[in-house]
């Protein structure tokens, strides 16, 4: 079994890739919640992936931590994917990035009195994944404007930090973000968003021919991506997870790698998705392997003193659980060789 731990309220991503994948292909994926697990105090025998930890508390992660090296100690033989240990989130990711060469742009903590070398920056929060606060800021003075500007509209500066803003447009006048995705060390391309915008959340130009094709063009021929993606997954330790990326002047540069990515819906119609589906149901088998054998589960104990509860009851993942398989009984009503 392959557990995949999320947070409550953020464990749609999973269960949309069972769903779309179909049940009877990935039996061995088991989603869980953190609060469930720590209310429990005890871990099921199985391989693990840690996700969300931009939306975890301090505390949380070093429970995190506690599960992961619990069960290497009572099992070597279970699988730690993403260790809460080892996994750099966005913004020292992004400060290490910088020192071993791979980005070409800087990152200052707002909240510690850093202040930006380099203009121009955009000032977001550390652990979102929504538009930045402020628009591009050209220098010192356009700086202290926005940061009294957040000031009156009640935003504290706690978990704040300026990005140097390092983007380029493409001949075609879009600016692109590359998704590619790491499932247990085989990197896979998931996403090319287009948009005229510097920021790049969604694509304006996603379904047209020319999209489709440049998509598979690159899916058939990513190992150069791939080979720097890469480095940037060992340097982060994440074996799971989308880095988003995108170039400057033929370099690849990382904006940041999200450990609970949105998969898409691999039972759409479309080229992209007959490729992505048998490439990424490999993957996840390979993380899976060999499987585990199960037994008694681990017990454990949270670190002293529990600052947090953690509610006893998950009602958010178990409708989760009830929709899958009422999703799974209907699809095979319909259709028996699923």
């Amino acid at each position: 079994m392959l557990y995949f731990l999320t947070k409550a309220y953020h464990c749609h991503t999973i269960w949309g890739f069972i769903w779309g994948a179909g049940w009877r292909r990935v039996p061995y994926l088991q989603p869980m919640s953190y609060e469930e697990l720590f209310s429990r105090r005890r871990a099921p025998r199985g391989h693990y992936v840690f996700t969300d930890f931009d939306r975890m508390s301090a505390y949380e992660i070093q429970c995190a931590a506690t599960v992961a090296e619990t069960l290497k100690a009572a099992d070597p033989a279970i699988r730690i994917y993403n260790h809460p240990l080892e996994v750099l989130e966005r913004t020292p990711l992004l400060s290490r990035l910088q020192q071993v060469g791979i980005n070409d742009f800087g990152v200052w903590r707002l909240d510690q009195g850093h202040r930006p070398s380099s203009y121009p920056v955009f000032i977001r929060a550390e652990d979102d994944c929504m538009r930045p606060d402020t628009g591009l800021l050209h220098n010192e003075a356009e700086l202290d404007l926005a940061l009294q500007d957040m000031k009156k509209r009640g935003i504290p500066l706690k978990r704040r930090i300026a990005v140097q803003y390092h983007a380029q447009s493409s001949p075609d006048g879009y600016f692109r973000k590359y998704g590619g995705i790491n499932i247990g060390g085989k990197l896979v391309l998931q996403h090319i968003l287009r948009n005229t915008e510097w920021y790049v959340k969604r694509g304006q130009v996603e379904r047209d021919a020319n999209s489709e094709r440049e998509f598979l063009e690159l899916f058939d021929n990513y190992e150069e991506h791939a080979e720097v993606l890469a480095k940037v997954f060992a340097t982060a330790g994440i074996d799971y997870g989308r880095a988003d990326y995108g170039f400057v002047d033929g370099r690849l540069q990382v904006f940041e790698i999200n450990t609970n990515p949105t998969i898409p819906k691999l039972r759409k119609r479309r080229d992209r998705y007959a490729r992505l589906r048998p490439t990424m149901l490999e993957a996840f088998e390979a993380m899976n392997q060999p499987p585990h054998s199960g037994g008694k589960p681990v017990p454990f104990e949270l670190p002293k003193p529990v600052f947090e509860r953690f509610p006893p009851v998950n009602w958010r993942m178990r409708n989760y659980k009830a929709g899958y398989w009422l999703m799974a009984a209907s699809t095979l009503l319909r259709d028996p060789s699923i």
